[in-house]
């Protein structure tokens, strides 16, 4: 779509009025194995490079955003002995190790992927980023990152107004549904349909939910419930999106806070957990034996420290981290 405007603004005028830079993040977490699905992805991605060779692409990987976030001050308030074994940690999956649940550790990955996006598009200088969320995704996004606790930044997230460390979003394809895509891609001949089948079957992998429920996160579940509802009631999914548009964020104020991990801004400083009174559980439980459980409380989650901060959300995840002590 965008490439076919690019092309109609060519044919009119004679130029462009921007240039795409196409970003791919990988999550893969691991090297060590390439799987077939990972050989057509790649497959995929040089394809498309080919058929759409006037624009600019670039892939990277998701551990390149660990240095984005405040990675020494999660280990210190997982157990001071986590520090004594990993001094210095540059791994997404020992990151992974210390967050409580599934739900944080898809939440972390999310907020990984948001920040190299925003941080690749600083260092392109681009003026702003085109998501090809559809509606479908978008509702998603709206009940699950209500879950997580962010529903008072839906606007940033979602909305019209959204925006990611600064640089306004845009969703192209917000009023159009998953399915309808999907429909669309399989009447496209060869080859991008089988380079949009490549990027799907990806999609499908991440969000099957597992065997056990225990293990699913929000987000899946979300992705699982909206697929049986845009089938069935699909006037639902577009009503989701439209309420969440019509919330509007608040000025934005000159030096607010922003969150360590996720970048989104604080509102009226109330950082943490205890900032929203959410702070009920968030306290250390103490053993049999008097030791204490090695948890972050809300006070650790609250601080402070060297300019870290946290919104409620965040701190709802990391509520729990657990040390990497060796037993």
């Amino acid at each position: 779509m965008l490439d076919r405007q690019l092309e109609r603004q060519i044919q009119q005028a004679g130029r462009v009025g921007c240039e795409l830079q196409v970003l791919h993040v990988d999550d893969v977490l691991s090297d060590s194995t390439v799987t077939d699905d990972s050989r057509q992805l790649d497959v995929a991605w040089e394809r498309l490079q080919q058929l759409y060779p006037r624009h600019k692409f670039q892939r990277r990987s998701i551990s390149d955003a660990v240095s984005l976030i405040p990675v020494e001050e999660l280990l210190s308030m997982a157990g001071s002995k986590a520090l004594e074994i990993s001094p210095s940690i540059r791994s997404v999956l020992d990151l992974l190790t210390i967050l409580p649940s599934p739900t944080s550790r898809a939440d972390l990955l999310l907020s990984l992927s948001r920040r190299l996006v925003a941080h690749t598009a600083r260092e392109l200088n681009c003026a702003s980023i085109i998501f090809g969320h559809t509606s479908t995704r978008l509702a998603e996004l709206v009940l699950s990152e209500t879950a997580k606790g962010r529903g008072a930044l839906l606007p940033q997230l979602v909305g019209e107004s959204a925006e990611l460390e600064g640089i306004s979003c845009t969703f192209s394809a917000r009023d159009v549904m998953r399915s309808e895509v999907e429909s669309w891609m399989n009447h496209v001949g060869d080859p991008l349909g089988e380079v949009s089948a490549a990027y799907r079957r990806g999609a499908e992998q991440t969000s099957q939910p597992p065997v056990s429920s225990k293990n699913t996160t929000v987000d899946q579940l979300m992705t699982q419930y909206f697929k049986g509802v845009e089938a069935n009631y699909p006037s639902i999914v577009a009503n989701v999106v439209r309420t969440s548009a019509r919330l509007r964020a608040p000025e934005a104020v000159p030096g607010e806070l922003r969150c360590s991990l996720c970048a989104l801004p604080i509102r009226d400083g109330r950082t943490g957990l205890t900032g929203w009174g959410g702070d009920q559980a968030a306290t250390k439980v103490v053993k049999e034996d008097k030791s204490t459980e090695e948890q972050v409380g809300s006070r650790a989650l609250d601080s402070q420290s060297n300019g870290t901060v946290f919104c409620y959300g965040c701190a709802r995840s990391l509520d729990g981290l657990k040390s990497t002590n060796a037993n």
